[in-house]
């Protein structure tokens, strides 16, 4: 599986990590947005994190190219497909952040190479953090 992540008005979104079904993989982009990580054939999304624009995932269907764009007018984004983060003009609920169990509105000073695990909850699984989850849970856990 190959493909880019940039911006709405493609700046390459650069050392955004590739998550695949939820789990945080050891591969980034690079300098141009790009990424190439092998993913097993039961894998069934992919997505990527980025600290400045937040996340977006997408079913991989059989695809082996994927590129991911980030509306970079407004942050936080709302995916391609389903998963959304934040409230934006449309009234789309977005997804609660947590930081090592802290809810956060901002990812500044949070380098990736601090992050040990990110995991995506939503629907029921979401429901312990209330309202607050409705529109899902990103739970990053850093390095002690």
């Amino acid at each position: 599986m190959k493909g880019n992540a940039h911006t709405a008005l493609y700046y390459p979104i650069a050392n955004s990590i590739i998550i695949i079904d939820g789990q945080k993989t050891t591969v980034f982009t690079d300098a141009k947005g790009n990424y190439r990580i092998r993913v097993l054939p039961i894998a069934k999304r992919i997505g990527i994190v980025s600290f400045s624009y937040g996340i977006i995932e997408e079913d991989i269907d059989g695809r082996t190219y994927i590129n991911f764009t980030f509306n970079d007018l407004e942050f936080p984004v709302k995916t391609e497909r389903d998963f959304k983060i934040d409230e934006n003009e449309n009234g789309n609920v977005g997804a609660t952040i947590v930081v090592d169990g802290v809810p956060t509105n901002s990812l500044t000073g949070l380098s990736p190479s601090m992050i040990e695990s990110i995991e995506v909850i939503k629907d029921g699984a979401a429901a312990i953090y209330g309202t607050r989850g409705y529109g899902g849970v990103i739970l990053i856990t850093t390095r002690k």
